[in-house]
């Protein structure tokens, strides 16, 4: 009595596709790599006449072209942290102010 798996070893792999769907199938994946390379190709060609005109790439700014402020855009802030109703957990809250270490206050109750 044979099992399957000693069933499933005896079959050649190669046996299970015929040759000339094999190359039928070659055949079609080195046309989609061609189209798809030319179809590239053709896109990046304006890109790149664009560019050359322009004297080159140009690098994007940095942090999209912002600047830094002479004058401090944020003062005291306040984090809180609140966890789902189910986990019967203390909301907390932390009070930061610049130029100080975090302060931590603990809340109970609602929300």
């Amino acid at each position: 009595m044979t099992t399957t798996a000693d069933r499933v070893d005896r079959i050649d792999p190669v046996a299970l596709l015929p040759e000339p769907e094999l190359r039928r199938a070659r055949r079609w994946a080195f046309v989609a790599i061609a189209l798809k390379r030319m179809h590239r190709a053709d896109r990046a060609a304006p890109d790149r006449e664009r560019l050359a005109a322009a004297g080159g790439p140009r690098r994007p700014a940095p942090f999209d072209g912002a600047t830094l402020s002479a004058v401090p855009l944020v003062g005291d802030l306040e984090a809180v942290l609140v966890s789902p109703a189910y986990a019967r957990r203390a909301i907390v809250r932390f009070d930061l102010v610049l130029g100080r270490r975090p302060r931590l206050a603990r809340h109970r109750g609602g929300r």
